[in-house]
């Protein structure tokens, strides 16, 4: 979306949010979840939200969950990014000063912040299973042989292997070592000692951690310590700061790493002065409740019930107004108004995704000025040959692996003429009709990309290619392809 154009009344959401902020006065953390699918402006609307706070009065953390997701706990990732934030405005001198406060106290806030650190890499670390190659021919202990694949070696696995290997490993030339009945029962011994003082070790990291964060955000953000601060002069009425977190791009985590951060923010349950904003998705918090309880027939938990017991106020991307979507278009192509006649078919494969309709647009512009400059003819000359192309086009960034196999115009030209015979599709699920146009000779290749019902009611709107003729039609099957050498 671009910036400067508020077409979907974002910047009015934003402001109202910010007075949110700005005039609660409440005990715990406050949460604002904003639901929408992916590309419908929450990312938009949190950072318009944002910069409505002043940056004296609030620390704020723009925490993108999606960038942290294969690389560490994205629990951890968020704890961490909001430490840095309390730093970087503990050692902002202006920032200190407007709160009040002096050297004294900023360099205790410093020390709570280490302390606060170190809890935390204690607390969350990622447990890397690793792996021993060991004969379990002679395992006869029930479940060793999946334990020994998969146990976080790094936790106990020198204790048992290098004395293990010592005793065996001499007194054999294979690479491999049998397991006495034994070494199985002091194997399992170690791995269940090891995985007791795991668990009792995290527990405690974990408390060890909400206390040293408590203490820092009550020194941070309202000026509390627990030890004896020799207090300065005041340089100011001893204000406080708020904390405002803003999280996005949950819907492009997997779902178990969303579910992560949610249960992440249950740490600030009881803290003053702490505000959270998420961007979500719904569906992707049901796959994670469903993937971490696959399995247990009598766990049926609901995403609506399982965030909500978190969240404060929760509202939905307000539906995108026809008119006020026009402009939108208007606004990101000199060809806008192209677009806007067809607009219906193209909602149906692009629907309200902001970032879809500016990502589709920028690319078939820019290909639609290299087809003017190498075209023989003037082949966007006629309105329709233009809707066509669009079409097309759209049909290429919706279905991109579709659009591979329909290799030239006949393909497609037949696939659109066998689509348009199937009987009464509306009333038909997707494995009907695929069935239809098997009979109808569309060979597997194509038939097995038609995954979406969406594809078809795509095709079935007009324009249509059949209604256009020209051998420059061939240009438009030259893009976004893939080409054997």
């Amino acid at each position: 979306m671009k910036e400067g154009n508020d077409f979907f009344s974002h910047g009015i959401i934003a402001k109202k949010m910010s007075e949110i902020f700005s005039l609660q006065n409440y005990g715990g953390t406050f949460v604002v979840a904003i639901n929408g699918a992916w590309g419908t402006g929450k990312t938009h609307l949190m950072t318009k939200a944002l910069s409505e706070l002043d940056d004296l009065e609030y620390i704020k953390v723009n925490f993108n969950a999606w960038r942290y997701a294969e690389k560490e706990d994205v629990r951890r990732a968020l704890l961490i990014c909001i430490i840095e934030a309390c730093r970087n405005y503990v050692e902002d001198h202006e920032k200190w000063r407007y709160l009040g406060r002096g050297d004294e106290e900023r360099k205790e806030a410093e020390r709570m912040l280490e302390d606060a650190e170190r809890a935390l890499y204690t607390a969350f670390v990622r447990e890397i299973p690793g792996e021993v190659s060991i004969d379990t021919g002679n395992l006869i202990k029930a479940g060793v042989n999946m334990a020994l694949k998969f146990v976080p070696w790094g936790d106990f696995g020198n204790e048992f292997v290098q004395k293990f290997f010592s005793k065996k490993g001499r007194d054999t030339e294979s690479e491999d070592v049998c397991l006495e009945k034994e070494d199985v029962e002091e194997l399992w011994g170690i791995f269940t000692r090891s995985s007791t003082k795991r668990n009792i070790e995290k527990v405690t990291g974990v408390e060890q951690f909400r206390k040293s964060f408590e203490t820092l955000l009550g020194a941070v953000l309202e000026g509390k310590y627990e030890k004896s601060v020799k207090k300065e002069k005041s340089y100011g009425n001893g204000r406080k700061v708020k904390l405002v977190v803003a999280i996005d791009d949950l819907d492009r985590c997997l779902p178990e790493d969303a579910l992560n951060v949610l249960e992440g923010i249950k740490l600030f349950v009881d803290y003053p002065n702490t505000y959270f904003m998420i961007a979500m998705d719904g569906e992707i918090i049901q796959k994670g409740l469903n993937m971490r309880y696959n399995g247990y027939e009598s766990i049926i938990i609901r995403a609506k019930d399982y965030y909500e017991k978190m969240i404060d106020l929760s509202f939905n991307i307000p539906a995108l107004v026809r008119g006020k979507f026009f402009s939108y278009i208007r606004s990101l192509s000199a060809n806008g108004e192209d677009y806007i006649k067809i607009f219906d078919v193209l909602f149906i494969a692009l629907g309200a995704n902001l970032r879809a309709w500016q990502r589709y647009i920028q690319r078939t512009d820019f290909n639609r000025a290299i087809i003017e400059e190498i075209a023989e003819t003037d082949i966007f000359s006629g309105e329709l040959m233009i809707q066509v192309y669009m079409k097309l086009q759209c049909f290429s960034y919706q279905w991109p692996e579709l659009y591979q196999v329909i290799y030239d115009k006949e393909t497609y030209l037949e696939l659109e003429k066998q689509i348009g015979q199937v009987v009464d599709p509306k009333k038909k699920n997707i494995e009907k009709i695929l069935d239809e146009l098997q009979d109808h000779g569309i060979g597997e290749e194509v038939r097995s990309g038609i995954i979406d019902k969406k594809i078809i009611d795509f095709m079935l709107m007009k324009p249509k290619l059949k209604q256009v003729t020209g051998n420059d039609l061939d240009l438009f099957f030259t893009f976004d392809k893939t080409f054997e050498q």
